[in-house]
């Protein structure tokens, strides 16, 4: 798991390091930096990914790499990377433990040219042991603050790779129709999971606790079955028997939260930006209660 990230002239970050457990919150004021800790987090990931798919190679320098895209990153130009009146460079280290052994993913992102608002690619050192480092085992989800709202179709991932709910909650519904009714052993949900301990008849899917977990947080909510429909592949669900728009945002944001929740197996890691957001206060303790249960569960 990770233990701490440790930033150095990243945005509002000139010396920080912030310390991480099975649940980490950040909360503050607007503009405190909780998003960019999040986006070098993530910027980490997205080198991390560059990197396994290119481990055969001896790569120590990278002579150019995006600032923006991947896990929808938008840092802009280098200018707004690097903290202001420090440099043309900054540094995001990862730390963290895999059983006994703890390691550390190190990198310096750096530019060699003037610092300028078209500058969207940095140079990177890449620390020594990155070959080494726990990072790129761990499964890692990112929501996004700017989830989908309430659709009638949704959006089915035609470009495979892990079961997973998008970084907007765009495939969440696609997750549900995949995994209900299901006994594939990968995604039965663990009793550790449970509401209340409570193990439900049938199939332990992922669908039928996040059904149990909905009416939890947001009482009342009934989520229906998920199909995958038409030739053009796209998704449906309906609340409480209607579609999904005519049940407002609340539900629709929080969905996905659930959903990657009970996914998720031990040593993941779940990023969630404003999981709060459109929900009513009770909606909002409740969910702080799931997420706390699903972080002992990792």
């Amino acid at each position: 798991m990770i233990t701490s990230i440790e930033y150095t002239n990243f945005k509002s970050l000139k010396k920080v390091t912030i310390p991480f457990n099975k649940i980490t919150v950040l909360a503050g004021l607007n503009s405190a930096g909780k998003s960019s800790v999040i986006q070098g987090l993530l910027l980490s990931r997205a080198l991390a990914d560059f990197l396994h798919g290119r481990e055969s190679l001896d790569i120590q320098d990278i002579k150019k790499f995006p600032l923006n895209g991947d896990y929808l990153l938008s840092l802009g130009s280098a200018t707004e990377a690097i903290s202001k009146d420090t440099g043309k460079q900054f540094e995001i280290a990862v730390k963290g433990t895999k059983g006994e052994v703890t390691n550390e993913f190190r990198n310096l992102f750096y530019t060699t040219e003037a610092l300028s608002d078209k500058l969207y690619d940095v140079s990177v050192k890449v620390g020594n042991n990155y070959k080494s480092t726990f990072i790129y085992e761990t499964a890692l989800y990112y929501l996004n603050a700017e989830r989908l709202g309430p659709r009638i179709r949704h959006w089915v991932n035609e470009k495979g790779g892990d079961l997973n709910c998008g970084y907007r909650g765009e495939y969440t519904v696609e997750v549900l129709a995949h995994t209900q009714a299901n006994s594939d052993p990968e995604f039965l949900v663990p009793d550790s999971k449970f509401l209340g301990g409570r193990k439900l008849e049938g199939f332990q899917d992922i669908p039928k606790y996040a059904r149990a977990w909905m009416d939890y947080i947001t009482p009342g909510a009934d989520i229906g079955a998920a199909n995958i429909i038409g030739k053009i592949r796209s998704a449906e669900i309906s609340v409480n028997g209607n579609t999904p728009p005519n049940v407002g945002f609340g539900i629709s944001y929080v969905l996905p939260i659930v959903v990657t929740g009970l996914l998720a197996k031990p040593g993941a890691v779940i990023i969630v930006e404003n999981p709060e957001a459109h929900l009513h206060p009770k909606g909002q303790s409740n969910l702080g209660f799931f997420l706390g249960q699903i972080a002992s569960s990792m």
